[in-house]
């Protein structure tokens, strides 16, 4: 029946300054006959390419807008597909007209619609209206929607109206584009009910996103139920026939990303971006320093689909910095998403962080678009403890005092890894144990230390290791650095927590750690960031050196404070110590406990 109509209604089909293989109009009462003073439930069909722009604020009739609601889209059959181009396909729209107070046949005027900026208009139809009053009515509505084209990551509405006007059980309610086969849901369902003219509405709404391309159809949707009356005692008395509504068979296609344009730097992003990259740490840093970036994208998408640009695959990073491309902390906060990154260097060649590429696709003009940041200049140094100035090797040949210490692997507990540079930097520091003159112990422990830097483990064994190290080359300040390293990953570990205490001593320093702050309000990225010391310092009020002091007594090498925030110029950093004390120190005089 339906199929027949619309094949009439096809011979009918008239468009406006194109011939009638560029684009078809048909448009038509739904519901005959018509009860007077009801509403008109009427549908526009536009046959046409599905890659056309249909403008859904220029429907009018007799020179006068009309609301319409798309409804999706529709395979046409092979009858009326004929030779025109295989992506051909129906529009389908939803409009309503009041019926008014006349009765007997009816005309519906032309509707116009523009298309691909071009004005095209319907035939003329009839319809009959009846003053008989309308009798139980069922009827199911459903509305697909989505953007056009539809990509992955990007988000519709399925949306289905059950229009009814008398007392009703539902006894059948298949509706499948809930269950969105082939999409993610977001949210949970929305139900609403209202009046609309002379019916009851109840609306349910399902948000989609779409995750991958292809083709996905949807089985027709159905509703049946039966209309009852409720009888003086509360019974109902239900009546015939059985009211049945389908909504036809629904097709959403979900357009693939370009391949061949595709950028290295895309990893899914739908929408328009921007993007702003800026460094939370300071631009000076020792080799192997972190280094927190901030990577803002913000703009219309779906920012739960926006993931990190791959950093350790871009140009210029790889050789020259130790990346975890797993942000720190990831947050979403209106229409941006803020990625925290930790970068370190890895060479003193390293003058600048190179630029970040991100790309993203863009729906409405169909492109890629790429983005990228500005290099930001850093100057990286050696660590100051790789040659410590202190322990330069004496002339003479003497017998070294030796510090009792356990063994450097005592820890009960294997290194997970077990490189060359490893085995070779645990036999040096042996080596350096027995050896007989300063020179060739400094010597030995020297190169013990440069290995043990370049070992990517991040256990309390090898911060153990380099801490030992550090303490029988003298360098203590550096020595209570890597075993507070240590402790901070094994904080019961006895041996590390001797050693420390012997550091300390050593430095003529009586330092009791105590928590203070919490510092998550300070450094976002952190919390509970506490600093070794390395070099006596100056406590100021502010962050310059013109500034009044905030103690009579510097702070000595080898305490721990509490890291609060770093200036903005970051060459200072504000610290609170376990006495109370809270002020700026330079930035070189403090190493971070990581």
């Amino acid at each position: 029946m339906v199929r027949t109509l619309i094949v009439f209604l096809w011979m009918l089909w008239i468009p406006l300054g194109l011939t009638a293989a560029d684009v078809r109009i048909s448009a038509f009462i739904e519901d005959k006959p018509v009860n007077a003073k009801g509403m008109l439930t009427g549908m526009v069909k536009i046959l046409t390419s599905v890659n056309a722009n249909v403008d859904e604020n220029k429907f009018t009739i007799q020179g006068k807008p009309i609301a319409v609601e798309f409804l999706g889209f529709e395979k046409p059959t092979p009858e009326i597909l004929g030779n025109l181009p295989p992506d051909t396909i129906f529009f389908n729209y939803r409009f309503f007209l009041p019926a008014g107070d006349q009765k007997g046949l009816q005309l519906l005027p032309a509707i116009q619609v523009v298309v691909d900026g071009k004005a095209y208009a319907s035939t003329p139809t009839t319809y009959s209206v009846t003053q008989a009053p309308l009798g139980p009515t069922l009827r199911l509505e459903l509305e697909v929607n989505i953007p056009h084209p539809f990509y992955a990551g990007q988000r519709g509405k399925i949306i289905y109206r059950i229009y009814f006007n008398d007392n009703i059980d539902l006894t059948k309610e298949d509706l499948p584009l809930l269950d969105a086969k082939g999409f993610s849901k977001v949210g949970s369902l929305e139900a609403k009910d209202y009046v609309k003219g002379e019916f009851n509405v109840s609306e349910i709404t399902q948000e989609i996103q779409a995750t991958d391309p292809g083709t996905f159809t949807f089985p027709e949707s159905v509703i049946e139920g039966k209309a009852y009356d409720i009888s003086i005692d509360g019974q109902k008395a239900y009546k015939e026939p059985l009211l049945r509504s389908v909504a036809g068979e629904v097709t959403i296609v979900v357009q693939p990303f370009a391949e061949q344009t595709k950028p290295a730097s895309f990893t899914g992003a739908s929408g328009q971006f921007t993007m702003a990259v800026r460094m939370q740490t300071p631009a000076k840093v020792n080799v192997g320093d972190p280094i927190i970036l901030q990577v803002t994208i913000t703009g219309k998408g779906v920012l739960e689909s926006v993931t990190l640009p791959k950093i350790a695959c871009q140009p210029g990073f790889s050789g020259f910095f130790s990346i975890n491309d797993i942000p720190i902390s990831t947050k979403i906060s209106d229409n941006s998403k803020t990625f925290l990154v930790e970068i370190r260097p890895l060479t003193t060649l390293v003058k600048a962080v190179p630029l970040i590429e991100f790309a993203y696709f863009d729906p409405e003009k169909n492109r890629y678009v790429i983005l990228t940041s500005k290099e930001i200049p850093i100057e990286v140094l050696l660590p100051r403890m790789e040659q410590p100035e202190s322990l330069a090797a004496p002339k003479i040949a003497l017998q070294p005092t030796q510090t009792e210490l356990p063994p450097a692997l005592n820890l009960g507990e294997p290194l997970p890894l077990t490189r060359r540079e490893l085995t070779e930097a645990n036999h040096l520091y042996a080596q350096a144990m027995q050896a007989t003159t300063i020179a060739a112990r400094q010597d030995l422990l020297n190169q013990a230390f440069k290995l043990y830097m370049t070992h990517s483990d991040d256990s309390a064994a090898l911060y153990y290791n380099v801490g030992n190290t550090l303490f029988q080359l003298n360098d203590y300040p550096a020595a209570v650095l890597f075993y507070r390293k240590a402790l901070l990953r094994q904080p019961d570990n006895e041996s590390i927590k001797k050693n420390l205490e012997r550091a300390i001593a050593a430095l003529g320093v009586n330092i009791v750690p105590k928590k203070m702050w919490d510092l998550h309000e300070f450094l976002p990225f952190s919390s509970n960031i506490q600093g070794v010391i390395i070099k006596p310092a100056i406590v100021y009020r502010g962050a310059s050196e013109q500034f009044p002091q905030a103690s009579d007594s510097p702070l000595l090498a080898g305490e721990t404070v509490d890291i609060m925030e770093i200036s903005e110029g970051g060459n200072w950093v504000k610290i609170a110590t376990s006495a109370g004390i809270i002020g700026f120190i330079p930035l070189t005089a403090i190493r971070v406990i990581d």
